[in-house]
């Protein structure tokens, strides 16, 4: 395989792992993640803080080569949006991989940033011979009737959240699979309970050997606040409190276990370490080659 600067490979024991990078979406990411009521004068020293570093949220998806599997961890942000994003297919496509080689695609959840990309312009599947897995809570919730989204975000942007998940899940509907949070459902891949961002979001433990790779989805999304202040809910978490709750244990597992993170929104490639410093917790990226 091909490397980049917008390829990143690591080893997960036998298992091979690829940060591509999709893009940066052009949002302000101070206005996401620290919360109006959060207390002052904190939160304007991390609104200051995030506004002097590089605009906009990196998205970045994760490739597994198993030995049995190629398997894409969601689809990135697709094209006929946000110019600055939906990059993925042409990154995989410089490294050397053809969509058609994808076999298993997983769904973290069902934002447009992470599920956008499973179909083109014209509505048809980009990853013709994927089959497709997704939480059994996150499908219930996006497949009901009536979908109400709870996240601080405007009313037209949530209309356009539901159409997206609902637009790719019925295109996919026979070749999708639901799965629930402790199951291993693909050899090395469990799934874990990564709720309150999305109802039923998964985090997933990749593990190969006695080597494990934490994909911590969208628990984990920015490196400036999640760290230093867990308990913050971004505008864009469905259930505020849950979302604090599960990010303060999942900080808490890695942390203590030691285990390697990859979080599709922090600074590409995105590969690092939690460590724990008093109420804190410490973001230590891994030095890649």
């Amino acid at each position: 395989m091909k490397h980049s600067s917008l390829c990143q490979k690591l080893s997960i024991g036998a298992i091979e792992a690829f940060a591509i990078f999709d893009g940066a979406i052009g949002m302000d990411p101070a206005d996401l993640f620290v919360p109006n009521q959060a207390p002052q004068p904190e939160a304007d020293g991390i609104r200051q803080q995030i506004r002097g570093g590089e605009p906009g949220i990196h998205s970045s998806v994760l490739l597994l080569k198993t030995g049995r599997n190629t398997v894409l961890v969601d689809t990135g942000s697709g094209p006929g949006g946000d110019p600055n994003v939906g990059k993925l297919l042409k990154n995989l496509q410089a490294t050397g991989i053809d969509s058609a080689e994808i076999d298993s695609i997983i769904f973290s959840h069902c934002h447009p940033d992470h599920i956008a990309g499973t179909l083109d312009v014209e509505g048809n599947p980009v990853f013709p011979n994927a089959h497709y897995y997704i939480s059994e809570n996150e499908l219930a919730h996006w497949s009901a009737e009536t979908v109400r989204v709870n996240s601080l975000i405007p009313e037209a942007m949530k209309d356009f959240v539901v159409c997206t998940a609902k637009r790719a899940l019925q295109a996919i509907n026979s070749r999708m699979s639901a799965v629930r949070s402790g199951q291993e459902f693909l050899p090395g891949i469990r799934a874990l309970d990564g709720a309150g961002h999305s109802p039923g979001q998964i985090a997933l433990a990749v593990t190969s050997g006695s080597n494990t790779l934490v994909h911590a989805a969208d628990v984990i999304a920015n490196s400036t606040v999640a760290f230093k202040y867990p308990r913050w809910a971004s505008a864009v978490d469905e259930d505020r409190d849950l979302a604090a709750t599960t990010r303060q244990r999942l900080l808490d597992q890695l942390s203590a276990d030691r285990v390697q993170m990859f979080a599709p929104h922090i600074h590409f490639p995105g590969i690092g370490y939690v460590e724990r410093r008093h109420s804190e917790y410490v973001w230590q990226p891994s030095p890649l080659k």
